[in-house]
């Protein structure tokens, strides 16, 4: 697993990680093994640094990966989406 503090490490250094690294991260800030704070410490030094859309690209790539599908299909047609983003 990718050692979320290194990469927190990079990014205090205002470096940007590549599509690789931050697929890595997007992994391990999934990972129930992997301490609340050391996931907040990343978090917090990705948005001062800024993400770039290499970053954001390996991000919603693995996200995507990690998604489970609820098999709701047959409840789509009469359905609502009553959840927003905020």
């Amino acid at each position: 697993m990718t050692d979320l503090p290194t990469l927190t490490a990079r990014l205090r250094e205002n470096r940007d990680l590549d599509t690789a690294e931050a697929a890595g991260a997007a992994h391990a800030l999934a990972s129930a093994d992997v301490e609340a704070a050391e996931k907040e410490a990343f978090l917090t030094a990705l948005a001062a640094k800024g993400e770039t859309a290499a970053e954001i690209a390996g991000f919603a790539e693995t996200f995507r990966g990690l998604a489970r599908d609820p098999g709701v299909h047959e409840l789509a047609p009469r359905a609502i989406d009553v959840c927003g983003t905020g």
